[in-house]
């Protein structure tokens, strides 16, 4: 992949590496007036991961011929390998998809309980040659393989040493406290976003109440953290550095449990591996039109709720558009005049190497053409074999997403550079030593 570092408004392209256009500045500044709308939304996915060990999940064919993935299963796991290979069998050199539609597939075959032959334009297998007891086995397994992969990011050295999650959650962060708390929506399974807050020290809320085993509450979404005042007349504080997280596509600390006092039957905990099969990970959208589960639909009913309120915007991060439920409400949110839209994606419009494209990013971009729609992007490979550019997430926010703090101090010097330039009564401008003195007592008090 080799596309250039530009930005979209409409159809209408601008280059971000052109020094003398100011289209870098100019961006900054549309994201920054976007960051203090009233309703700040983030949806973020795989693409935010891949650097720091996250699977690359696009190639079934290529997860299946690595055999360190499948060497050592639990036995009741091991079922599931015929089924697997039946279909890399049937689809060698065919199988374009990836492995969580393969799993959304599986899913859908295991749910419905069909007995006639199961066929696809993609996957062609008989129901009677494989039970569903073998065809639980192979979700099970792939959720397996999701699980330890996912398990081994937030213990890579890359994790260890990053440092764009925090500055990225640092910045969100720095929007007054009188405005709603930010959202933060991810279709990844990982627990990335989860450890570097609790790094930092942020709160937040993602649905879940309880202590060494939490139960999912989705109502604790409408609470808020504040703190007593100095005094004793009933004035509160609003606690800063707090959002809110909702997990799409489920998690790897999420499992079923049925008891009498857990009303919705779902735990956050950490998972054992002979607990898989009630692992709580959706993978993709079911066919068009399929009814999504609890507790799916409730996330996205407040995936919904946030991006259709008036004054809103919601940033794409490293999410290929590759989930029909989440595109059909933000097709749907663009109705709403008050919406914007900014995408974060290395290949943008540009044609990729290959000759492919990002099909619904190019119709984004041509055939709506709207001024509220943002699309950013850029991205080469580098010696490493990782992306480069300002359509990546560790581009976007080194280079485009603004320090809100930073820009505070600079408005601040240039009002009283301002001030201090125009001519007093006498005619004279005003000297050189007051501009150093007002230079350090601002920047000394922003610190």
């Amino acid at each position: 992949m080799n596309t250039p570092n530009e930005y979209y408004i409409g159809n209408t392209p601008y280059d971000l590496s052109d020094s003398k256009s100011k289209n870098l500045e100019k961006l900054q500044l549309r994201i920054k007036n976007l960051l203090m709308l009233k309703n700040v939304n983030f949806l973020v996915g795989n693409g935010t991961s891949i650097d720091l060990g996250a699977p690359r999940i696009f190639s079934f064919q290529k997860w299946w011929n690595d055999d360190r993935k499948l060497l050592q299963v639990e036995e009741s796991l091991e079922k599931g390998k015929e089924l697997l290979k039946a279909i890399a069998e049937y689809n060698e050199n065919k199988w374009d998809d990836n492995l969580e539609s393969l799993l959304s597939f599986l899913s859908n075959i295991y749910q419905n309980r069909q007995s006639k032959l199961i066929n696809t334009d993609k996957v062609i297998i008989a129901a009677k040659e494989f039970d569903y007891e073998i065809i639980g086995s192979a979700i099970n397994l792939i959720k397996y393989i999701l699980f330890n992969e996912c398990k081994l990011i937030t213990r890579s050295e890359e994790f260890n040493e990053n440092t764009f999650h925090k500055e990225f959650l640092r910045k969100i962060l720095l929007r007054p406290v009188t405005l709603p708390r930010v959202k933060l929506f991810t279709t990844n399974y990982d627990l990335v976003f989860e450890k570097y807050m609790d790094e930092m020290g942020i709160t937040y809320l993602d649905g879940f109440i309880g202590s060494i085993e939490k139960g999912f509450r989705p109502e604790s979404y409408q609470y808020d953290l504040y703190y007593p005042g100095d005094t004793t007349e009933g004035v509160v504080s609003r606690i800063d550095k707090v959002l809110h997280l909702y997990k799409l596509h489920g998690s790897i600390n999420w499992a079923r449990k049925e008891s009498s006092d857990n009303i919705f039957g779902i735990v956050q905990k950490e998972i054992r591996e002979n607990e898989i099969g009630d692992l709580l990970i959706y993978p993709t959208a079911l066919k068009e039109g399929e009814t999504l589960g609890y507790p799916y639909s409730e996330l996205f009913r407040y995936f919904s709720f946030s991006i259709f309120r008036p004054q809103s915007v919601l940033f794409t991060l490293g999410y290929s558009f590759g989930d029909e439920h989440i595109n059909r409400l933000i097709y749907q949110a663009l109705s709403i005049p008050t919406f914007n839209l900014v995408i974060v994606l290395p290949e943008g419009k540009s044609k990729l190497e290959d000759g492919n494209s990002n099909s619904r990013i190019e119709k984004i971009i041509n055939k709506v053409d709207s001024k509220r729609i943002i699309v950013i992007s850029g991205g080469k490979e580098n010696q490493d074999g990782r992306l480069e550019g300002y359509g990546t997430f560790q581009g976007f926010v080194k280079n485009i997403l603004p320090d809100m703090e930073d820009m505070k101090t600079e408005e601040k010097i240039r009002e009283e550079l301002k001030r201090l330039y125009d001519d007093n009564e006498k005619g004279e401008k005003r000297p050189i030593s007051k501009l150093k003195e007002v230079w350090y007592a601002i920047t000394s008090k922003d610190r």
